[in-house]
């Protein structure tokens, strides 16, 4: 395959179609297919290196053919099932021809905590076999990750460890690029804000959970109009500029489908944005 980073899902937790749902959306989604067909968020780095691993993994591989043998970096946003399914690990245990690296699953503080007390005899044997192992990672402390400068800046967004907010990763790729991954989180912190304003980002992935019905001021994620918002403050703060490689991802079953949220803001967003769809490379 080209190798880039890939988009191996660009779904909220219920991905499109749900297959409960009769929406709209999800009927238009079966009947079309292709890019409006959304598993749960995963980002490919490289082939060493993932953000998130969810219920979709195996589905994701075969998609976009890719195969995990290499990965040995694992960068995970929050702890909830949509970002970070546990019992997709034992894929790798038993995998029969695997290197005896274990995968390193990076998890800030509360995440690490929580994640431990959720494991019962198999995850543990996980562990105790180094099939994989836990990292812990501080908010706002760098680390050097597989050769990338990587921080976990403190997201608008719960996850289900006690104080966990979700990790959105500001990170230098190995080639120097700046690349900042936000999913998921609500209109940003003003900490999140003056922690960005000295830096230019190349690249900024962040979450557009929800379209064009405004959601509440406080919610946890973004709608389109708040997605603008964030693309406003970044412009104005010199964070992003015109050259910046803008890409939306993790979008659930609202009343925008591929289509409409291209048509969308090309009308009204004050730079272009590229709307991602599970197996686009950048």
């Amino acid at each position: 395959m080209k190798y880039g980073i890939t988009f191996l899902g660009t779904g909220a937790a219920e991905g499109i179609p749900d297959p409960f749902c009769g929406c709209g959306i999800c009927e238009n989604a079966r009947k079309k297919g292709g890019k409006d067909v959304r598993t749960r968020s995963a980002l490919r780095l490289n082939e060493r290196v993932h953000i998130d691993f969810g219920p979709d993994t195996f589905n994701q591989a075969l998609k976009c053919g890719v195969n995990l043998r290499e990965l040995r970096h694992l960068l995970i946003t929050h702890t909830h099932e949509d970002h970070f399914c546990m019992t997709e690990l034992n894929l790798r245990e038993m995998a029969r021809d695997r290197s005896e690296e274990p995968l390193q699953i990076y998890l800030t503080v509360p995440a690490y905590k929580w994640a431990l007390t959720q494991l019962n005899e198999n995850g543990l044997a996980l562990l105790r076999d180094r099939i994989v192992e836990f990292v812990e990672i501080d908010y706002l402390k760098q680390y050097e990750i597989d050769g990338m400068k990587v921080m976990a800046l403190v997201g608008n967004h719960r996850g289900h460890g006690e104080n966990e907010q979700a990790a959105n990763y500001l990170i230098t790729l190995r080639d120097g690029r700046t690349l900042f991954y936000a999913v998921d989180t609500g209109y940003f912190f003003e900490q999140t804000f003056e922690l960005l304003k000295p830096r230019t980002l190349d690249l900024l992935i962040m979450e557009c959970t929800f379209g064009s019905d405004a959601i509440e001021p406080d919610a946890e994620h973004l709608d389109v109009h708040r997605f603008i918002a964030v693309l406003e403050r970044l412009l104005e703060q010199g964070t992003i500029h015109e050259n910046t490689t803008v890409v939306l991802t993790h979008t659930n079953h609202h009343d925008l489908d591929h289509e409409g949220l291209t048509a969308y803001f090309a009308k009204y967003a004050p730079i272009h944005v590229e709307i991602g769809y599970d197996g686009l490379i950048i």
